[in-house]
């Protein structure tokens, strides 16, 4: 965790495959309450290409599973 003008965060990089991501997003969703946000598949092929995995040097620690 680091701390910068005040504010606390982290930040996680998740090293997996798009179709990973996709079937663990729908696995959570058919599960979820009236309270939570789904994203449809439109929504997270739109999100999946708004970024690019973090190089090495950019992870302060990697966690391997």
């Amino acid at each position: 965790m680091d701390q910068s003008e005040g504010f606390e965060f982290e930040i996680y990089s998740l090293n997996v495959s798009f179709e990973l991501c996709c079937e663990c997003a729908d696995s959570r969703y058919k599960d979820r309450s009236d309270q939570a946000y789904e994203m449809t598949p439109l929504m997270m092929e739109m999100f999946w290409q708004q970024f690019e995995p973090s190089s090495k040097g950019e992870l302060a620690i990697r966690v391997n599973s």
